[in-house]
C-alpha cells in the first residue's frame, strides 16, 4: 500500500492486526470483522507474518487479488520466516502439509519442523507443541532433533509441553500408561489425569471402570459407578451398557436399569451385524 493510501486510511499495518485480534471493529468509520482486517494489514505489509497466521486461522482470504486459502497462508508464513516459523510449520501440518517454497512437505514432516524451530517459541505455544507431538504419535517413529521417539515417548513429550494435553492422557492410557515428568503413571492414573481435566468422557469413565474404578476429584467412583458416569456422559456408548448389565444393572439419569435391560439397550445402540 502506498503512503497515500496509508493516509487515507489512518491505520498502519499492526494497527490493522492488532483491531484483527480483538475480533474486528470499526475503523475511519467502518466496521472491519477479523478476516477483513488480516487482510488490509497485509495490504499494508505483504511480509507481515503473524497476518498471514491470523488470516489462515479465519480460511484464508483475498490478499493483491489473489485468494490464498489457510494451507497457502501458513507456507507464505514459513516462508517469509524462511522456513523458521514454528506456528506456521504447525499450522501447515494441520491441513496436511503443502509446498514451501517450491519443496513439498508432507504433515509429519512439517510438525517434526514445527518442533525443530527456534526455541523462542515454546513458552507461547505449549499447547499447540503439544499437539504436534500427539499427532506424530501416529505416524509411527519420528526424529526430532536428531533424536528418535516412539508413539509412547511422543504422548510423553507431548504432556511435558502441556500436563493437561487430555488426549495425550487418554493415547498413553492406551499404551499401558508411562513416565511423564519424573512420575510413572500406569493406566488407571492416566484415565484418572483425563478425567481431572475433562469430567465428561464416556469413554475414559468406561476405561476407568474398567481398571476397577478410582477417586476422581476427591470423589470415590466403584466399578459400576463409572460405567454409570460414562453413560450419563453419552446414553449410547455401548460398552458401558454392556459392563453395567455385567455388574447387575444400575440407574442412569434417574432410571434403574436390570440386567436384561442394559443388554436391551447395548443390541440397541450396538446392534449386531
Amino acid at each position: 500500500m502506498s503512503s497515500k493510501q496509508e493516509v487515507i486510511q489512518g491505520i498502519q499495518a499492526n494497527d490493522w492486526f492488532d483491531v484483527g485480534v480483538k475480533g474486528g471493529g470499526e475503523v475511519t468509520g467502518i466496521t472491519y470483522d477479523k478476516k477483513a482486517c488480516f487482510t488490509k494489514a497485509l495490504e499494508c505489509d505483504v511480509k507481515f507474518s503473524a497476518a498471514w497466521y491470523g488470516l489462515a486461522t479465519e480460511g484464508g482470504g483475498p490478499v493483491g487479488g489473489k485468494t490464498f486459502d489457510a494451507k497457502a497462508c501458513y507456507a507464505k508464513m514459513v516462508e517469509i520466516g524462511n522456513g523458521r516459523v514454528a506456528p506456521g510449520w504447525y499450522g501447515l501440518g494441520t491441513e496436511g502439509g503443502g509446498n514451501v517454497k517450491g519443496e513439498p512437505f508432507d504433515k509429519k514432516a512439517c510438525f517434526i519442523k514445527a518442533l525443530e524451530c527456534d526455541a523462542e517459541y515454546v513458552p507461547v505455544a505449549y499447547e499447540w507443541f503439544a499437539q504436534a507431538w500427539y499427532e506424530l504419535a501416529f505416524v509411527g517413529d519420528v526424529t526430532v532433533g536428531g533424536k528418535k521417539f516412539d508413539k509412547v515417548a511422543c504422548f510423553i513429550k507431548a504432556l511435558e509441553c502441556d500436563m493437561k494435553h487430555v488426549p495425550s492422557w487418554f493415547g498413553l492410557a492406551g499404551e499401558g500408561g508411562g513416565e511423564v515428568g519424573g512420575n510413572k503413571f500406569d493406566k488407571k492414573a492416566c484415565f484418572l489425569q483425563v478425567l481431572e481435566c475433562d469430567w465428561m468422557f464416556a469413554g475414559v469413565w468406561f476405561g476407568l471402570g474398567t481398571e476397577g474404578g478410582g477417586t476422581v476429584k476427591g470423589e470415590p467412583f466403584d466399578k459400576k459407578a463409572c460405567f454409570i458416569k460414562a453413560l450419563e456422559c453419552d446414553a449410547e456408548y455401548a460398552p458401558a451398557w454392556q459392563g453395567l448389565s455385567v455388574e447387575g444393572g444400575g440407574t442412569v439419569g434417574g432410571v434403574t436399569y436390570s440386567s436384561a435391560e442394559c443388554n436391551a439397550l447395548l443390541l440397541r445402540t450396538s446392534p449386531p451385524t
